[in-house]
């Protein structure tokens, strides 16, 4: 079993903006309830971080959007609305998510398809799945819907979902305790889809678990180069400055960061990794690794 030190570390690669919340609830219930399972590996706890990562938006979206145009609507249930059909429930969430959800996965009363719209890091969609969960795990879903999106609740249902989901035949925590990341991402979602975000997730956090992210010094810094713009944005994070994903790619969120760093170092504000801002990188490393 890897150590709770450990895990966070994958965590936090994974979702470099997951809420502190989030985090601290992990750390509280991790070793206890997640021991034999998420924890029992690297390889194990980089797939569950990558794949809750993504669906999750970094662990920030714990309630299902339905904030959706007419046009959208038509697209994610195109066998239920035309574009004309849907207007009437466009930015009226709750509208539509009655009209989409009612009278089926066990919502049976006025109401319910909101009550039980899909909460948690791997979204929880129905009474009847409410009430799988709170059997389960001991809770009253159905009569507090609200304590399922609470951080403590939405490890432990994502966890229990990947314990009760199976695909074909293999439960998909063991699929992810076997290294089997594509059959735990269609047991998901049913295909492959955000597969590359996920992967790239679960590569971040295995690498940084396994301490292979970590760097001594920073060199030259070029954009287009992800080998020298890959330990900037790692220790960009490690400072303070929090840069999205540690992928490599120079983007507006890395350049924010540099430019944050930058204004609290007294520099030119310019985003751009030159001698003096490249040096001053370097010195606040040495005293963070001290």
């Amino acid at each position: 079993m890897i150590s709770i030190e450990t895990a966070l570390k994958g965590l936090k690669a994974a979702a470099p903006n997951a809420p502190k919340s989030a985090i601290k609830a992990f750390k509280k219930i991790a070793k206890k309830e997640f021991g034999g399972t998420i924890l029992s590996s690297v390889e194990c706890a980089a797939i569950v971080f990558g794949q809750l990562a993504h669906e999750s938006l970094e662990f920030t979206a714990v309630e299902e959007n339905l904030n959706y145009s007419a046009k959208r609507i038509a697209q994610v249930w195109p066998k239920h609305f035309t574009a004309s059909q849907a207007r009437p429930y466009a930015r009226n969430p709750e509208k539509l998510a009655n009209e989409v959800y009612g009278g089926r996965m066990g919502n049976t009363k006025k109401g319910d398809g909101w009550r039980f719209k899909g909460v948690g890091y791997i979204h929880l969609t129905g009474r009847a799945n409410f009430q799988a969960a709170g059997d389960a795990l001991g809770y009253d879903y159905v009569n507090r819907p609200k304590l399922a999106r609470k951080p403590e609740h939405a490890w432990r249902i994502a966890h229990w979902y990947l314990c009760e989901r199976k695909r074909k035949g293999t439960r998909l925590i063991d699929h992810a305790m076997a290294g089997a990341e594509k059959q735990v991402t269609r047991g998901i979602n049913g295909g492959l889809n955000g597969y590359k975000d996920r992967a790239r997730r679960t590569e971040l956090a295995r690498e940084a678990m396994l301490g292979i992210a970590a760097v001594p010094r920073l060199a030259k810094v070029n954009k287009r180069q992800r080998k020298t713009v890959k330990p900037l944005q790692h220790w960009l994070c490690e400072l303070g400055y929090p840069c999205g994903p540690i992928d490599g790619l120079w983007g507006a969120l890395t350049e924010q960061s540099v430019r944050r760093f930058q204004a609290d170092a007294d520099l030119k504000t310019d985003g751009i990794v030159g001698k003096k801002t490249l040096a001053a990188l370097n010195k606040a490393i040495k005293l963070r690794s001290q």
